[in-house]
């Protein structure tokens, strides 16, 4: 409780009587539906407010950065801190609304059928954005078809007059589009918002879509999917292009641990991707190491432990990596735990000759300290419960326990 005072706290809601307290306190019998409660009681209180929804199984954050950059330059506009897209976080954001709020933008995540039902109940959406179905928490979900329902919930929870944006990246989202309710706004190959003559530069992609010049300031060839991801959704709210495309010019990164970017002491560029994985993101964030690797003309390292929520296809979906790092002629490989292992066995079946595996984070990072190289290019990248962030923030301060 005093930590919340400290962060600016000034009520709290509790399941019982805490006695005397920093703050003030309301006993409810359940905090999270008392919160969420709360929070549709300010949605029906801001009635002029505009509200985006967007879910995926990847992508969600980036595109909200991206977003949020947008449309401050068009009214005072509310997002969520990091990745607040579940029962308390996206009840939390909605709380930061007052009356000068224009655009409320929600990140919605989801590990059962009916999470996102639930949660987009009281939001009262106007514009649901599904990025891409991929196999992010098929451990829980049992199946790709049951996570693409669980994304469609958003969908189908759209206000009267409300559009859909959706991705033609995936059959999935291609099939929402078919079955959505109302208007769609569709971006990707073949999409009404479509990318054309990308190109990376350092890592970073530039492109031309509306026949204007794009350059984002985020890392990676799949960033784009991300941008025309928000350019769809300034479509649907009928925002000048020209301005649209003025801001996303000067978006930045916001959130912690995707695709961040440092330096080693030694000059090594380092892509901090730790935040999540799965097999899609996982993919890309090789593909994009690899493609850095080569312009710089240094080695692409990649250190990688487990993508978690795989269910039964977790070792299969491991191995893939493996056999990935290998086709892509990734420098080297550095696997850590059971599943890095998995990932550095079916590499080397596949043909790498550089490729190790470690059972702990200090023997990986002496490993990897020991040949260092100032034109090498770093990926740090898995579940967030794996916390590879520590060895990610120990080689960029050049720390060693």
């Amino acid at each position: 409780m005093l930590a919340a005072a400290d962060n600016g706290a000034i009520l709290a809601l509790v399941a019982h009587d805490l006695g005397a307290t920093e703050i003030s306190s309301i006993v409810v019998p359940d905090v999270a539906a008392a919160l969420m409660r709360l929070a549709a009681e300010v949605r029906t209180r801001l009635p002029h407010l505009t509200v985006v929804g967007i879910t995926g199984s990847q992508g969600k954050t980036t595109t909200k950065d991206m977003l949020l950059q947008v449309l401050n330059q068009f009214g005072e506009t509310v997002a969520p801190k990091d990745s607040f897209n579940n029962e308390i976080g996206l009840p939390l954001t909605i709380l930061k609304c007052t009356q000068k709020t224009k655009y409320l933008v929600l990140e919605f995540g989801a590990t059962h059928i009916g999470d996102i039902e639930k949660l987009a109940s009281f939001a009262n959406i106007d514009v649901a954005a599904v990025l891409v179905v991929g196999n992010a928490h098929v451990g829980e979900f049992g199946s790709v078809e049951n996570i693409a329902q669980a994304k469609f919930e958003l969908v189908q929870s759209l206000s009267d007059g409300g559009v859909a944006v959706l991705g033609t990246y995936d059959p999935h989202t291609i099939d929402m589009a078919l079955r959505a309710p109302g208007q769609v706004v569709t971006f990707g190959p073949h999409g009404k918002v479509c990318a054309e003559e990308m190109s990376l530069v350092d890592g970073e992609p530039t492109f031309l879509v509306y026949d204007q010049k794009i350059h984002l300031h985020f890392t990676g060839a799949h960033q784009v999917a991300n941008a025309e991801a928000a350019l769809a959704i300034c479509e649907a709210l009928n925002l000048d292009r020209t301005q649209v495309v003025a801001c996303l010019n000067e978006a930045r990164p916001l959130s912690k641990w995707r695709m961040e970017r440092s330096f080693t002491p030694g000059g090594a560029l380092l892509l901090n991707d730790c935040y999540n994985a799965n097999p899609e993101s996982m993919a890309a964030a090789l593909v994009t190491v690899a493609e850095i690797g080569s312009e710089r003309a240094g080695r692409a390292v990649a250190i990688l432990g487990e993508m978690r929520e795989l269910g039964e296809s977790s070792r299969s979906a491991h191995e893939s990596i493996g056999r990935l790092v290998a086709q892509l002629k990734i420098s080297r490989l550095v696997g850590i735990g059971e599943a890095g292992e998995t990932m550095v066995k079916a590499a080397l079946v596949e043909g790498h000759q550089d490729a190790h595996s470690f059972g702990d984070h200090d023997a990986a990072l002496r490993f990897v300290e020991a040949d260092l190289r100032p034109r090498d290019v770093i990926l740090v990248k898995a579940s967030r419960g794996t916390h590879l962030e520590d060895i990610a923030a120990r080689l960029a301060g050049g720390v060693t326990k």
